[in-house]
């Protein structure tokens, strides 16, 4: 007999536990069970799979004999006659003889003692915190925009076995019987001491209860058969995408909603992962523990997954480096956007250069339903499920299509990287904010026909669709810039968070490591560094059309240099920075020529500018004193300034100066005595401010006699 005592009787996995149970769905430390004021209760200590009474999760609670208590996925009834509980959970090696020997107890727990503790967390694995306890017993559905469990639904279709299915407290192999609290005889006893557990059946050892989970004919939730979960030869996973036993699945980061354990969910065994009910923009994730992978490793990764619609149902794949060397790169997986059945989903990538790490992510979220309705704020019915997550190895080689170093590889329909000595560069997609999981537009590779490069051919963009661009550091930290028509701006380069209207183009990177990416016509691009990465978004794109991936730059090269030989051998400064302009317009592809261009630029658009402030000066003395010939020499100066300098913005400007130069001299040849009346008006301006007011009187009634009516013109001090 097992007395509790004052301090409580412990259960758990582990041997120094008072209650050990082998289970793999039982925590290390699992519950306790203490007696307060002649009642017993019922405590979890934070374990993994939780404990439920009937099948309600709980944290601490007062029980009673005809309870239900499940700890992980061994469930036992409170009776109140012989004390015994039976449950379910493990295969039985053997039988006790006796429910009264003390012998019979502590060789239970000596066998137990065999069983390892809780396994060593993984180095590395992801921080963010364990999805809800994953029991065999579903959990009370809430509403579905509470919790975002599932909502109650027939299961997914499954092949039924042929074996017979024992019934649930059969004492048949597969079965498991424990001692239960005498509530009754303790309460009349009126003290802790009086309160007993006792062992009826040996606990099995290691893998029984996955042998009980996973048999053929095993009975599921609700009375159906449960497909066999199937052998996935290789799996890096180790089984644990499977959900039978206590896997390492995290919320994905950033995730407002985990994704919930149910039979509902299952595909094959007893549970899978899903989302129910989530309403338009809602999201849930889960990710595996890291698993090692190898540069050059070609692996294959998929799952059975379900996506009802409006749900929608994505794999992905999250890259990292031990060493740190490269940012974490997120690669897509296959979707699945709207079905009433489990698929099977899987893709076949290469690792890239510099990574050794590899996390399986699962994401699930609510959509636009057919015909663009959106799910409602509270939800919408049907749900998205995985199960059967598997990583592993495989022979097969990804199509490439290269270009000399560049290649691109495309994992999913609508997602393409691009890759150079098979070192990630950059990740392209056309994606919608309305739907984030689903493919807004299919990509296809190709070859460049002018030889220049790569080519990416999309069709079927929806409104609203934009080009999705992740850049590798390698590309952005050697220069960003941004190209465009003459009349929107032309040629700019950017820091790495930035916004421009108009553009046609975006340029990365220097030397070998040159990229050029050009689409179809002009779009508004968005730039912000984003873990490590500088995330581009350009739009609205076209429904259909191509976006060309130059990389080689022979003949722009050739063409740059000769451009910067004639600037700097030009003797007018004009002429010059014609050169330096088309050089930069055209030709932006030698780093070192774009930086001369752009300083050239800049310091003849300086003398440019000293140049126009000198010509304003002359024109404002003219006007003061009514000179037709010098306004004359002002004018014509300001308009070679403009055709010296037609590409910069010293040419609008010069060009409205002799403009207004003009009509002065027109108004001043119209009335002779215009030109008298502006010399008075300037004098008595000044009078006026130098506080003289006498002399400004007689001013003003010299501009009185010339014309009462006019009105006073009062310019600028020169």
């Amino acid at each position: 007999m097992l007395p509790i005592p004052a301090s409580g009787l412990t259960v758990g996995r582990r041997p120094e536990n008072d209650l050990v149970l082998a289970d793999p769905s039982v925590s290390g430390r699992h519950a306790l069970l203490r007696l307060e004021k002649g009642a017993v209760w019922v405590e979890d200590l934070g374990s993994t799979n939780g404990t439920k009474l009937g099948g309600r999760s709980v944290g601490r609670t007062e029980i009673a004999v005809g309870d239900r208590v499940t700890f992980g996925s061994v469930e036992c009834e409170v009776v109140a006659d012989t004390s015994v509980l039976v449950g379910s959970g493990s295969a039985p090696q053997s039988q006790a003889t006796s429910t009264t020997a003390p012998s019979a107890l502590f060789a239970a727990a000596d066998e137990l003692n065999l069983e390892d503790a809780d396994d060593p967390p993984v180095r590395g694995a992801p921080a963010p915190r364990p999805m809800p306890a994953q029991s065999a017993a579903p959990a009370a559905a809430p509403s579905p925009a509470a919790g975002r469990v599932p909502a109650p639904r027939a299961a997914p279709a499954r092949v039924p076995h042929a074996d017979p299915v024992p019934e649930a407290h059969d004492t048949a192999p597969g079965d498991l019987q424990i001692s239960a609290l005498d509530i009754e005889r303790a309460r009349k006893r009126g003290g802790p001491a009086g309160l007993l557990v006792a062992v009826a059946a040996l606990l099995a050892l290691g893998a029984a209860a996955a042998w009980y989970f996973t048999r053929p004919g095993a009975e599921g939730e609700g009375g159906g058969a449960v497909v066999a979960v199937p052998a996935i030869a290789g799996d890096l996973l180790g089984g644990a995408g499977q959900f039978e036993g206590e896997e390492r699945w995290s919320e994905a980061a950033g995730a407002p909603f985990g994704l919930e354990p149910d039979s509902a969910f299952a595909a094959s065994g007893r549970l899978g992962v899903g989302l129910a009910g989530a309403a338009a923009g809602e999201w849930g994730g889960a990710q595996s523990a890291p698993i090692t992978v190898r540069p050059g490793q070609v692996l294959e990764f998929g799952a059975q997954v379900l996506a009802e619609a409006p749900h929608r149902a994505r794999l992905g794949v999250v890259l990292a480096s031990s060493s740190d060397r490269v940012p974490e790169a997120r690669l897509l997986g296959p979707a699945h956007l709207g079905s009433t059945d489990f698929e099977s989903l899987r893709a076949v990538f290469t690792v890239p250069a510099d990574y050794d790490r590899a996390v399986v992510l699962l994401h699930a979220a609510g959509g636009v339903a057919a015909g663009g309705v959106t799910a409602g704020p509270e939800g919408a019915p049907g749900s998205a499920a995985f199960d059967d997550v598997f990583v592993r190895s495989v022979t097969q080689t990804p199509a490439r299509t290269l270009f000399a170093d560049w290649h691109l590889v495309q994992v999913v329909p609508d997602e393409l990287l691009l890759l150079r000595f098979d070192r990630l560069y950059a990740r392209v997609r056309i994606a919608t904010a309305r739907e984030p999981l689903a493919a807004a537009a299919v990509l296809t590779p190709a070859l460049g026909s002018d030889g220049r490069g790569l080519l990416i051919r999309f069709e079927g963009a929806p409104a609203g669709a934009r080009l999705d661009v992740a850049i590798a550091a390698v590309l952005f930290e050697k220069g960003v810039a941004t190209m465009a028509s003459a009349d929107a701006g032309g040629f700019r380069t950017h820091a790495p968070r930035f916004e421009r209207t108009g553009a046609r183009a975006l340029l990365l990177g220097e030397g070998a490591e040159l990229v050029r990416v050009v689409w179809p016509s002009a779009m508004d691009v968005e730039a912000a560094p984003a873990d490590g990465w500088l995330r581009v978004a350009a739009g609205p794109l076209v429904a259909s059309g191509e976006i060309a991936l130059e990389l080689a730059f022979q003949n722009e090269r050739v063409e740059a240099r000769r451009l910067a030989e004639a600037a700097r051998a030009a003797a007018d400064v004009g002429v010059a920075l014609a050169h330096w302009n088309e050089l930069l317009a055209r030709f932006p592809f030698e780093a070192e020529l774009v930086r001369e261009a752009e300083v050239a630029r800049v310091r003849s658009v300086e003398r440019g500018l000293e140049e126009l402030r000198g010509l304003e000066a002359q024109a404002k003395r003219a006007e003061f004193f009514g000179l037709d010939a010098l306004l004359q020499r002002a004018e014509d100066a300001a308009r070679d300034l403009a055709a010296r300098y037609g590409a910069s913005e010293v040419a609008p400007r010069a060009l409205e100066l002799a403009q207004t130069v003009a009509e002065r001299r027109l108004e001043l040849r119209g009335d002779p005595a215009l030109g008298r009346r502006v010399v008075l008006g300037g004098m008595r301006a000044y009078f006026e401010r130098t506080e003289r007011g006498a002399l400004a009187e007689r001013v003003a009634r010299s501009l009185e006699q010339l014309s009462p009516a006019v009105e006073q013109i009062s310019p600028s001090r020169p």
